[in-house]
């Protein structure tokens, strides 16, 4: 994930938590707002309820994966914040994957993806 696309600014993580729509799921919680920028941003926020530093570091990677894969299909202008829960270190990642995917069609931030399908 290239930095411009990262969340770092510590006003902006209380100013997404505070006006933003948390979806929950028992992997991981999405809080999203949107900004006035041209571009989408998100950050990963893993509490010590997950585990050591290296355990974390873990989930935050796999939940980067997992946000690469879906990047693409995501609408600009909107802040991300996923906060990861104890289960996502243990589950597999493509659990992980479909949570991260759900949450960003629940809360509607997704390009609709145009089909090939034939006229019969």
């Amino acid at each position: 994930m290239e930095r411009k696309f990262r969340l770092s600014n510590r006003k902006d993580f209380q100013q997404i938590r505070l006006t933003g729509k948390t979806y929950p799921h028992p992997l991981v919680v999405m809080v999203v707002a949107p900004n006035s920028l041209r571009i989408s941003r998100v950050a990963v926020i893993t509490g010590r309820s997950i585990g050591n530093a290296v355990e974390r570091n873990r989930v935050k990677r796999r939940i980067f994966a997992c946000i690469r894969m879906v990047w693409p299909t995501i609408i600009a202008g909107w802040d991300l914040i996923f906060l990861a829960r104890k289960h996502a270190l243990t589950c597999k990642f493509m659990e992980l994957h479909l949570a991260i995917q759900q949450l960003v069609k629940d809360a509607g931030i997704v390009v609709a993806v145009k089909t090939n399908a034939s006229k019969e």
